[in-house]
């Protein structure tokens, strides 16, 4: 079973420099060796994800143990229908969804939680987060609102796999991709762009 963290605060003082990898939409872990091999090694790793079918399974040769929260990413604490696809580990929060053939016939109720003030929260000032973030479409809303929070500043490095061609209507979902990018550059935290396929990684 994958080591499940309650969410509070992290130990030690809030002045303190702490790299945190934080994975959105973490799936089974398997970019986990990834993204640690990319930017690591890490002080801290932290998984979310909403799927109650998935399991996470951590590279065996981590030092640290993975905080999981079964939670889904997004702009508000409460709870969220999440839907499912013909195949049980791809889900959305997202009805409008076009991809996966999802169905209110199956989906469940998921707690959420608001993801800027869950960071602002248990993480601290001077911390350095690696944000990876694959959220099947919740990006949408959850980018505008962390980019409207102080907690940004905290961001060293995010990355997001683009859900814009899978909702409808997708040139919508296009122009605020474009004009998130941009906010974000302008910002001086630019976004890359996480592609599951070229990371080398299955689904």
């Amino acid at each position: 079973m994958p080591h499940r963290a309650a969410p509070v605060a992290r130990p030690g003082k809030l002045e303190d420099r702490v790299k945190i990898l934080i994975d959105c939409g973490a799936y089974t872990g398997d970019s986990l060796p990834v993204l640690i091999d990319r930017h690591g090694p890490f002080e801290r790793i932290i998984c979310f994800e909403a799927n109650p079918g998935l399991r996470l399974l951590p590279p065996p040769d981590l030092r640290i143990p993975v905080e999981l929260h079964q939670v889904a990413v997004w702009t508000a604490a409460g709870e969220q229908r999440l839907f499912f696809g013909e195949h049980a580990e791809g889900s959305s929060l997202l009805a409008n969804k076009t991809s996966g053939n999802l169905s209110p016939a199956r989906s469940a109720l998921v707690p959420t939680i608001d993801f800027a003030a869950w960071l602002e929260q248990h993480t601290g000032p001077g911390d350095r987060l690696t944000i990876k973030m694959d959220i099947e479409g919740a990006e949408f809303a959850v980018l505008p609102r962390l980019a409207r929070h102080p907690v940004r500043r905290r961001i060293a490095r995010l990355w997001v796999e683009w859900h814009h061609n899978r909702l409808h209507p997708a040139w919508r979902y296009r122009l605020q991709r474009r004009l998130l990018e941009l906010r974000y550059l302008l910002a001086g935290h630019p976004i890359g762009n996480w592609r599951r396929k070229t990371m080398g990684l299955a689904r």
